[in-house]
């Protein structure tokens, strides 16, 4: 398709069968037309600009680092949050008796050696902040001790002979 020019617009329109003094006016028309509707468009050239622009200004106020983003530094105190939550329920399905109990034992705890060793150390050393862990008695038990099966009588070793349909043998 070839561009649309001055050059390229009187051929078409002389190919038509227009005369050349109508030729001239329908390509002053056509071409101001066609100015007035490219008027608002924005070049290449400047539409890499503006994107190069906009790219910088964006750039700009973002960190190095994605740790330094507040975005990040919002959940990392969420997610530590959590796991502290979820630390302190731990404690408490183990036996410290209440939250608060859980939260300064916690202080106490070292991340790296293993929970259980240390609460045992704790129950020791805090037995106040633990539950007491009562031993149960048995139970006494009434009655006879239940030994062995329920008490069955002749089994039939066909369907026939568990309905009578067969007639016994004498």
């Amino acid at each position: 398709m070839p561009k649309l020019t001055r050059k390229s617009v009187r051929s078409e329109i002389v190919k038509a069968g227009v005369s050349e003094d109508k030729a001239n006016e329908l390509l002053e028309s056509i071409m101001s037309m066609y100015g007035a509707s490219t008027a608002d468009m924005v070049s290449k050239e400047d539409l890499e600009e503006l994107k190069q622009e906009a790219v910088n200004e964006a750039m700009k106020n973002t960190p190095k680092d994605y740790k330094e983003s507040q975005d990040y530094k919002d959940l990392l105190g969420r997610v530590q949050e959590y796991e502290k939550k979820d630390i302190i329920r731990t404690l408490t399905d183990k036996g410290v008796k209440s939250d608060k109990y859980a939260e300064m034992l916690l202080e106490r705890l070292d991340k790296e050696k293993d929970i259980d060793e240390q609460l045992t150390a704790f129950k020791e050393e805090y037995a106040d902040m633990f539950n007491v862990e009562q031993q149960e008695e048995p139970k006494p038990q009434f009655g006879a001790q239940p030994k062995g099966t329920m008490p069955s009588g002749k089994e039939a070793q066909t369907f026939g002979d568990f309905w009578s349909f067969m007639p016994k043998e004498k």
